[in-house]
């Protein structure tokens, strides 16, 4: 289903794990029939994409003190600058969690997000 985005709406357009398509024109593709990738870290390491595809993390983003990386703080959301960028680049985007790997088994191991893009073949 092809729908309309603003930088103030893609937010909540885009679901974590739900791949979007921005098309030529700006509009937003909900339909699609992609799968996430999985995003993987380890404490002081910047996050792997574990998938066969090319998927790019979109970076510099993030209002972390002394962090210019890929990975949004749980508090940050997808709107301004990030999401004025994702509405001018045409290709395929997910909000995607992080995976900590060397978390204690009894803690949560996600903690942030990050934004993939998959460009138009």
């Amino acid at each position: 289903m092809n729908t309309t985005a603003t930088e103030d709406t893609l937010n909540d357009i885009m679901d974590l794990d739900h791949v979007i398509e921005v098309l030529e024109d700006g509009s937003i593709n909900t339909d699609t029939e992609l799968y996430a990738p999985s995003i993987t870290a380890t404490e002081g390491e910047e996050p792997d994409v574990d998938a066969a595809e090319e998927w790019q993390l979109l970076s510099g983003y993030t209002g972390q003190y002394s962090y210019n990386g890929p990975v949004m703080h749980d508090s940050e959301y997808i709107g301004g600058r990030l999401a004025a960028d994702i509405l001018a680049k045409p290709g395929f985007y997910v909000a995607v969690p992080v995976v900590w790997l060397d978390v204690p088994e009894d803690e949560d191991n996600m903690e942030g997000w990050v934004v993939a893009h998959l460009p138009k073949a």
